[in-house]
């Protein structure tokens, strides 16, 4: 008997998926708020009052504008550059975890009917692509080796 399984969802196991994208989120916005930090600390640095002292109040000023102004379009294209580097890492993650957690879940799912029915289940297939297709290979080898000793 074989089942009909198509996944209809990219989220299979919202606690074990979802879990992962937060945690590599997380990551990447500490890694971000590390680099602003970095960054907004030299503009800091360069524009001390130390580092301007010897410049007229005017200077000062036009030195803080020609340091500052850049500073704000290149924070807005950097935060523009990073979250779109995180919403694409995100549906990266998402297939990503879908390869592995999917595969779980057709098993499980396999299992379950096969307890149900009581009956030994048909041949268990992933895509080329998910993750334990070696399970998978064994697993089948397995139900036919119990069938060929009568084990019912």
């Amino acid at each position: 008997m074989r089942l009909n399984w198509k996944r209809k969802k990219f989220l299979i196991n919202y606690k074990v998926q979802l879990n992962i994208l937060f945690k590599v989120s997380l990551l990447f916005v500490v890694f971000v708020a590390a680099l602003i930090t970095v960054f907004y600390t030299y503009y800091a640095n360069v524009t001390s009052p130390e580092n301007l002292r010897d410049l007229s109040f005017s200077d000062q000023a036009v030195a803080k504008e020609v340091l500052f102004k850049p500073l704000g379009d290149i924070a807005f294209y950097y935060g523009l550059l990073a979250a779109a580097f995180l919403f694409f890492l995100c549906i990266y993650l998402t297939i990503l975890t879908h390869r592995m957690t999917g595969p779980i879940y057709k098993m499980n799912k396999i299992l379950r009917h096969a307890i149900d029915q009581k009956e030994w289940p048909g041949a268990v297939r992933f895509r080329k692509n998910d993750s334990f297709t070696e399970l998978a290979t064994n697993f089948n080898e397995f139900v036919e080796a119990m069938k060929s000793r009568g084990v019912r």
